[in-house]
């Protein structure tokens, strides 16, 4: 039932993501980062262009840029707790679905969707949130965080690590 329940809030969140459509305008740097939380389960959807994760945004074509995709590939999905600090580090990603989406020559974006299972309740702990640490190339996240208890945080950041309370 949970995850049922989170399914539906991920249709919600996907339908705000920051006013843009899959492979929609899209601005470099500029990425949307939707977080719903239901008990022992986090859903974290990512997505931005390319180039943001990347920097680039046509298919991998040398070795070194297949070799940074699938590093980047592998922290989002085998790895991706690391990004969101100590308190979420301890919780285990459930069937994370990674996917790069091309349209045309040279546009492209990432997305990523996993469930986090925690060992306790995620209400009230904080989420350190490391992406444009660990991906200088992004300079905005746009965040839409839907807590358990129906409280929602919209809001842009630019700093290289910030706080959300779940």
């Amino acid at each position: 039932m949970r995850l049922l329940s989170l399914s539906i809030i991920a249709c919600v969140l996907s339908l705000n993501t920051y006013g843009q459509k899959s492979l929609g305008k899209h601005v470099h740097g500029s990425i949307g980062l939707d977080i719903a939380t239901d008990k022992k389960q986090i859903l974290i959807m990512l997505k931005g262009p390319s180039d943001s994760f990347l920097g680039f945004e046509y298919k991998a074509k040398t070795k070194e840029e297949k070799e940074k995709l699938n590093k980047v590939k592998n922290l989002l999905t085998k790895k991706v707790t690391s990004l969101f600090g100590k308190e979420i580090e301890s919780c285990k990603a459930k069937s994370p679905q990674f996917k790069q989406t091309f349209q045309g020559k040279g546009h492209s974006e990432v997305q990523l969707e996993t469930y986090v299972e925690c060992p306790d309740s995620v209400k009230g702990k904080t989420m350190e949130v490391q992406l444009i640490s660990k991906f200088p190339r992004m300079e905005t996240i746009h965040v839409q965080l839907l807590r358990e208890d129906g409280s929602v945080v919209s809001k842009k950041f630019k700093k290289s690590k910030f706080e959300l309370k779940l």
